[in-house]
């Protein structure tokens, strides 16, 4: 039997480092009514996130962070200590966190300083385009056209998915060039993917999968290709 990992490319944490506040959701997702050791939430939650494809932790850290993803839920009477140890998770948290996490995410973002952006397209799902300005000004200096760009999918709020994975170790916020929206973002991203894969722009030591050396006007000229209706249904957030 193989030990290689499969990646679940529908993972919304895909790619992004554990925080306390991914912690509590998948806490409710795996533990929703049960009694469980403080140990097996430990072990079975870090498991979860790296084998769905999200980025780990050190341990002392994740220790942390489950500490603080459980005291967070016995707040809001989500999570109860019954005994040292051992916790208890109400049968209707996973209802509770998931209003609770949308609430949160949008009052994160109040502040945020997000830049302009296109969007394009009408669906449930998206497909983005983000790269650091320090990647194209690096490249333009040099006489460039093409830079190291994100090039991902989600089907919650793109802005939300976008700055979820924004490090606190880089010192600006991702820019977002464009976002389409779609009812298949599984098979557009998939497209994109390939036809840069094609074109030797993969780079394949980038931190994930989804960073391409391309820019902007490339990818939407791809998606013009594969389907050119998707960018003449102009959308607005």
């Amino acid at each position: 039997m193989s030990n290689e990992i499969i990646e679940n490319e529908n993972y919304e944490y895909r790619d992004v480092p554990i925080t306390p506040s991914i912690v509590e959701a998948i806490i409710v997702k795996l533990f929703n009514g049960r009694m469980v050791k403080r140990d097996e939430i430990i072990k079975a939650v870090l498991k979860y996130h790296i084998e769905n494809g999200g980025k780990g932790a050190n341990a002392q850290n994740f220790t942390s962070s489950v500490k603080k993803a459980l005291s967070n839920l016995n707040k809001k009477s989500i999570a109860q200590k019954k005994a040292y140890g051992q916790w208890s998770f109400s049968d209707n948290s996973k209802e509770i966190i998931e209003v609770d996490s949308i609430k949160d995410e949008k009052m994160d973002r109040i502040n945020i300083p997000i830049n302009k952006f296109e969007t394009f397209g009408i669906g449930k799902e998206s497909v983005y385009l983000y790269y650091f300005k320090a990647y194209r000004e690096n490249s333009e200096l040099k006489s460039e056209n093409i830079w190291p760009c994100k090039i991902g999918r989600t089907e919650i709020d793109p802005l939300d998915r976008v700055l979820s994975q924004a490090s606190t170790g880089i010192s600006e916020l991702p820019h977002i060039a464009f976002i389409v929206y779609t009812d298949d973002s599984s098979n557009l991203e998939k497209y994109l993917h390939a036809a840069l894969k094609l074109r030797n722009r993969h780079l394949g030591n980038s931190p994930g999968k989804e960073w391409f050396n391309t820019n902007p006007e490339e990818v939407l000229e791809i998606i013009r290709f594969i389907n050119n209706d998707i960018l003449l249904q102009e959308n607005s957030i």
